[in-house]
């Protein structure tokens, strides 16, 4: 019986994209993320420069997909199976156990990318792109007196803030950030299911 050549093919892809993945946040923990170059990339994976523009427009494009595995691993897509009233501190409690998971990995990423970087800025917008998705499929969105652009914008802001002065300062344990959080973001959200 022969393989069946589009399982094989999907699975070839699935594995070019996890060896381009790992190579790129392995590199990222040692570089900043805007001096790493597609060549240095496809030399760490032992595949072909054109193999690597097969998948992606540039080293960036690459870096998105990371932060799409990474929230796909924090099951951030999950989110209409969480109440609505927990879902911000359920979401978040996700993300900060999935980096504190991987403290170590956080760490070497923040000492060699500048919060003004081209990684930071690749985080902010996976982490708005995120937050926007989850505004706009909330079905309470419509209930808010604010557009959703803005309530997607105010939400990324402040879980990034949060997120940040965590994992920056090491001081914040998660109990205490989600309490910030629930401070923060929590009237609006009780106050949108009263209504």
């Amino acid at each position: 019986m022969k393989l069946d050549h589009v399982d094989k093919s999907k699975r070839f892809a699935k594995r070019l994209l996890n060896d381009f993945s790992t190579a790129l946040l392995e590199l990222v923990q040692e570089k900043k993320l805007e001096s790493i170059t597609v060549a240095e990339l496809c030399a760490k994976t032992s595949y072909p420069r054109s193999t690597f523009y097969n998948y992606f427009e540039d080293i960036y494009a690459l870096m998105d997909y990371c932060w799409e595995s990474i929230s796909a691993q924090m099951r951030l897509n999950e989110f209409r199976s969480i109440d609505h009233s927990d879902r911000t501190l359920a979401l978040f409690g996700r993300a900060y156990d999935y980096l504190e998971q991987h403290r170590s990995t956080v760490d070497k990423l923040l000492a060699h990318n500048r919060a003004d970087g081209a990684l930071a800025l690749s985080l902010d917008r996976a982490i708005r792109k995120t937050i926007s998705a989850m505004v706009n499929g909330c079905e309470l969105t419509c209930k808010y007196p604010v557009p959703a652009e803005i309530m997607a914008q105010h939400y990324g802001n402040t879980v990034q803030m949060v997120l940040s002065a965590c994992f920056r300062d090491k001081s914040i344990a998660k109990q205490e950030a989600m309490a910030y959080l629930d401070f923060l973001l929590g009237t609006l959200e009780k106050a949108s299911t009263r209504e």
